[in-house]
């Protein structure tokens, strides 16, 4: 039987922890009115067949001196923590004072959990015209990594204005604590090479990206397109199974089509997504040697996919 998992959502009060949980839900019913967390939420997800308990921290100081003078409760077992910052508070102080905290209660019960830091409110609209929320990010970075010690940090600016980018940096942290994703990831790489597409992923229904591989040469707006395009056609296949393999095809650009595979592992529904140029759908016999290949990379897939229920 699969192992359970912990994330915990923690940080200063509101940094944005549950709107994120709501995002990555795709839940945006009465997003902003969303009030205070009061203590500890709790939520779960399967993947994988595995279950991912979800701990929603509250960050009002009462709760947090809670969290530190209750630490094997709230930390033991954690397998990654998200720690969110508004990166729009100008004051960086406290969010630094109270990770440095968290660091320490991790070291006190001895658990070593992978850290994922959310640059969050790193709205498009700031992306675009504020270099000073970019440098105070350099700058947390800068804090951060000369106090994390051997605890394994990764970074990520985050908004629920830009879902896509949400659900990928999520998606990319989360795959760390299983070490089946490294190869995972070579192996989509070489399919990637060997199917002759710039952009390829794996996801679920939820929808999660699994694993991505993108060429080196290509746009990072048409990354970003390919991303939002691949989770709203994956939201079609949510809630049906099928043990054969099925594809759909959309137009992308004046050169590419963007494909879905759909197929099953352990009776859940997977897709995998690429571009492809449209010249391969023109021909009766290149759609053939197209749809053989695709098949026999999905194989791979599935065996690789298979080793994370086991």
């Amino acid at each position: 039987m699969p192992e359970q998992k912990k994330i915990l959502f923690t940080g200063l009060a509101a940094a944005g922890k549950t709107s994120i949980l709501r995002a990555l839900d795709q839940d945006f019913i009465g997003m902003h009115q969303l009030t205070p967390t009061k203590g500890v939420e709790h939520s779960k997800i399967r993947i994988f067949g595995v279950d991912i308990f979800r701990w929603d921290l509250g960050g009002q100081d009462i709760y947090r001196e809670k969290y530190l003078e209750d630490k094997e409760r709230y930390f033991s077992g954690t397998n990654l923590i998200i720690y969110v910052i508004d990166i729009q508070e100008e004051d960086t102080k406290p969010n630094l004072e109270y990770l440095t905290e968290v660091f320490s209660a991790l070291q006190e019960v001895s658990v070593s959990p992978i850290i994922a830091v959310f640059f969050h409110k790193y709205d498009p609209r700031i992306l675009l015209t504020s270099p000073v929320h970019r440098e105070r990010m350099v700058t947390y970075i800068e804090e951060i990594d000369g106090m994390k010690g051997d605890m394994q940090v990764w970074y990520y600016p985050t908004s629920i204005y830009d879902l896509p980018s949400l659900v990928t940096s999520f998606s990319h942290v989360f795959l760390q604590i299983f070490p089946q994703q490294e190869l995972l990831a070579k192996t989509l790489s070489e399919i990637r090479v060997n199917m002759n597409t710039p952009a390829l992923a794996v996801a679920d229904t939820s929808p999660f990206i699994i694993a991505k591989d993108c060429a080196s040469d290509i746009e990072e707006e048409t990354v970003k397109e390919f991303e939002r395009r691949l989770l709203g056609m994956t939201r079609q296949f949510k809630g049906k199974t099928s043990s054969t393999i099925s594809w759909s095809i959309e137009p992308f650009s004046d050169t590419l089509s963007i494909v879905v595979f759909a197929f099953a592992v352990k009776s859940e529904v997977y897709v995998m997504t690429g571009l492809f140029e449209k010249d391969i759908f023109r021909e009766d016999d290149s759609i053939r040697d197209f749809d053989g290949r695709a098949k026999e990379a999905i194989k791979s897939i599935k065996k690789i996919l298979e080793l994370f229920y086991a």
